[in-house]
């Protein structure tokens, strides 16, 4: 699996091919061998074309299957990836407690990885408390360009 497959699957999807973007993953995922990083990024652009066709269950099987790879990574981006990605099917279930307490898991894990593309795509989702302002959740370690 090469970084232009990935880029095919993420241009299917954005291209509103969900369905073919889903396949691709899934074919992809069952190839043996894979690495760990590779399996998280698939997982995270299945689940969400699956969010985009309305299969929350399945998206949120693969938000389980990341947190999986990424407790077994035990690297604080992966773990910020797949908490952002299982907040994310959360709210399409209903489940919005459950979604805001990984949504600042994510956020505390992505301030861990010092990943400020994470941080501000959960500032973005709204990874706070109602009422709480962004600068509320401290300071940003990566500035803006």
């Amino acid at each position: 699996m090469s970084v232009e497959s990935i880029k095919r699957i993420a241009d299917l999807a954005w291209s509103g091919a969900q369905q073919a973007a889903i396949a691709a993953a899934t074919e992809a995922l069952a190839r043996p061998g894979l690495e760990a990083p590779l399996q998280l990024r698939l997982l995270d652009q299945r689940a969400e074309c699956l969010l985009a066709t309305g299969d929350f269950a399945a998206a949120l099987a693969d938000a389980h299957a990341m947190q999986a790879l990424a407790k077994a990574q035990g690297d604080a981006a992966s773990k910020s990836r797949a908490l952002c990605r299982l907040s994310a099917a959360q709210i399409q279930l209903g489940d919005y407690k459950g979604a805001a307490r990984s949504a600042r898991a994510a956020l505390t894990a992505a301030r861990r990885a010092e990943d400020g593309e994470a941080r501000a795509h959960l500032h973005h989702r709204g990874a706070r408390r109602p009422g709480e302002r962004l600068d509320a959740l401290g300071p940003r370690r990566n500035p803006p360009a």
